[in-house]
């Protein structure tokens, strides 16, 4: 059964509107515009089908004749992985600006195979979305944080029906990435340097980057190992977090820490997934903390929140984990701590250091517990009780 389509997904899609829908590999894209819009409904063109990709591919033209074809008999054309031939998209435009009746809904892994292959963006006639992992409000009861560390959320994994399925379907989910996303991004020439690189890239999850270590690790040019990052992020694998700043050059002056897009797939390149994720552990609070990072990113995506999110390092060594701006200006601080019940100890050296920059800054720590705590000027939320109050910001 398709977890989709028990699920009640938080993206809001328009229904009249053109627009693109980016996502890594199985996050849900085609599942998830099938049941919005209706198979009845969709003209869908996948050009992950060889026989369609080719005859495409040679001939894109034919695509501007077929939809013109269609007059008012289809309201939606559905294309899985536009990617695939940039092309396409002309096609597109010129259709859009004639007025088709058809409204456009195109997929894809991201927007930097089409600017690399010179896509047409349509830029003004569409908007663009992002699909992620499944969020905790999306799994609702079925959510279990150990099983959401261990195996993350994508969702062929969420009702895998063992943990040998589950760690399978994570190591293949690697192997298909590997092979088929990065010799894409016409990296092929070098396929081992960017294996050495992912598996680098994930012991450093959650840190702040240093590329020049990192280059050295692995046998590449920190230019390089940048770019690699950028691959990452663009292709919706990771997220970076910038340093905290009022001021855009010193915030892109100092390295940001990278998060993984999903804890499953970490463990998987992390080479644990026979491990048992243990409390207490520091690889359970680097799964926590990433987790709770990419559901806020998830959450401001979603709900369009623009929320700005970096984090703070002192020079004196004071952090905090999150920092969330909002367009009115506020500013709140997020300390992420797997613990029940963490000690004034644990945030307060942070939160502290932040007000000296941000005085009017709200301090959350965020903890496993299920109790709610005030500590001095500062607050400990349970996890949900915090995504709850991202929510409703």
């Amino acid at each position: 059964m398709d977890i989709l389509s028990n699920l009640n997904r938080e993206i809001n899609l328009p229904k009249s509107q053109h627009f693109f829908l980016f996502g890594a590999r199985q996050t849900g894209k085609t599942t998830l515009i099938r049941e919005v819009f209706g198979s009845s409904k969709l003209k869908e063109y996948n050009l992950l089908l060889s026989h369609e990709y080719t005859r495409l591919v040679a001939n894109p033209s034919l695509f501007r004749e077929e939809i013109s074809a269609l007059k008012n008999t289809i309201k939606y054309v559905f294309v899985d992985e536009v990617q695939r031939i940039p092309a396409l998209l002309n096609e597109i435009q010129f259709l859009i600006d004639q007025k088709t009746p058809q409204t456009f809904i195109l997929t894809g892994s991201s927007a930097r195979k089409l600017k690399r292959g010179h896509g047409n963006l349509l830029a003004g006639r569409a908007w663009s979305y992002n699909l992620y992992p499944v969020t905790y409000y999306e799994l609702n009861e079925a959510a279990n944080l150990t099983s959401i560390l261990s195996y993350g959320t994508l969702p062929n994994n969420i009702t895998a029906p063992d943990i040998l399925t589950k760690n399978e379907n994570l190591r293949s989910y690697v192997d298909v990435y590997l092979r088929e996303e990065i010799e894409a991004e016409a990296l092929s020439r070098n396929i081992g340097g960017f294996i050495r690189f992912l598996s680098s890239a994930a012991q450093v999850n959650g840190e702040q980057l240093n590329y020049t270590s990192i280059a050295h690790d692995v046998g590449l040019s920190s230019v390089t190992v940048k770019e690699y990052f950028k691959i990452l992020v663009d292709t919706l694998i990771g997220s970076l977090l910038l340093p905290f700043s009022h001021s855009e050059r010193k915030k892109h002056k100092t390295s940001p820490k990278f998060y993984f897009f999903d804890t499953g797939v970490l463990r998987s390149l992390q080479k644990r997934l026979t491990l048992e994720v243990q409390p207490k552990t520091f690889e359970y609070g680097n799964y926590f903390e990433t987790w709770i990072i990419n559901e806020v990113i998830r959450i401001s995506s979603y709900q369009r929140k623009d929320l700005i999110l970096s984090f703070l390092r002192t020079a004196g060594g004071a952090e905090v984990d999150l920092i969330i701006e909002t367009p009115r200006g506020k500013v709140f601080g997020v300390e992420i701590k797997s613990k029940e019940a963490p000690m004034p100890s644990d945030f307060e050296p942070g939160f502290n250091a932040l007000k000296k920059v941000a005085p009017k800054a709200q301090c959350f720590c965020v903890c496993t517990g299920k109790n709610r705590r005030q500590v001095g000027q500062y607050e400990v939320l349970p996890y949900n009780e915090f995504l709850k109050f991202i929510r409703e910001l």
